[in-house]
């Protein structure tokens, strides 16, 4: 593979390349109908604690970038939602204009701040999934981060943010399922979402079993 041709393969499975080509700011629409739905606006830009309490910490002589994260600021794009909970981005010519939709993405980062892939949300479906297909989760530093306490999984983004990017949010069952096994005790919003999530950790897809034509039946000794 020629060199030019290794960089066009690298970058087309880099989510840094893919977040600069595909996506937008946010406009003022976005901005007034995230207020209505009751998402803090500095929640979009990734503040991960009120400013208010940014301020105690302060205060007190304590750092709060740990719990300030710029990076995951919540942008715009149009997508095509594909098959296995992944998405493509219309700009990358991959999503025809007419299967694109307008949606919400957010970039999920590891715990040394790599960005491993990008999720898309589209609030009117409540369609949910990754670029690159690596996730099982949005705010998956929430599993460590909760350690003996509750996990606290949202059944959408849009809970997510409300709550200052507390918690989790599933963007891939298959992904997931392991990881929310050994999660220990997960909180869930709702009775809905419980059972709904019940039957997504519960549900196993088992293989068929065939049976060679060739196989003999076994002679049982008397």
């Amino acid at each position: 593979m020629s060199s030019a041709a290794e960089g066009r393969s690298r970058r087309a499975l880099d989510p840094f390349e893919a977040w600069g080509r595909g996506v937008r700011d946010l406009t003022g629409d976005d901005l007034a109908w995230f207020r209505s739905q009751g998402v803090p606006l500095m929640a979009l830009l990734g503040e991960r604690m009120p400013p208010d309490q940014v301020r105690v910490w302060r205060a007190h002589g304590l750092d709060p970038a740990a719990v300030e994260d710029p990076a995951f600021r919540v942008a715009r794009a149009r997508v095509r939602f594909l098959r296995n909970r992944r998405f493509a981005f219309e700009r990358d010519g991959r999503a025809p204009a007419e299967d694109a939709v307008p949606a919400y993405v957010m970039p999920e980062f590891d715990e040394a701040m790599g960005l491993l892939d990008i999720v898309a949300w589209h609030p009117r479906s409540r369609r949910v999934a990754s670029w690159a297909g690596t996730v099982g989760l949005l705010g998956s530093k929430a599993i460590e981060a909760a350690g003996d306490v509750p996990l606290q999984l949202w059944p959408s983004p849009l809970e997510w943010l409300r709550a200052w990017r507390s918690g989790a949010v599933v963007v891939n069952d298959a992904l997931a399922r392991p990881t929310l096994l050994d999660a220990g005790t997960i909180l869930t919003a709702d009775v809905d979402h419980g059972i709904a999530l019940q039957a997504m950790l519960t549900k196993v897809r088992l293989p068929r079993i065939l049976v060679s034509a060739q196989a003999q039946p076994q002679q049982v000794a008397a």
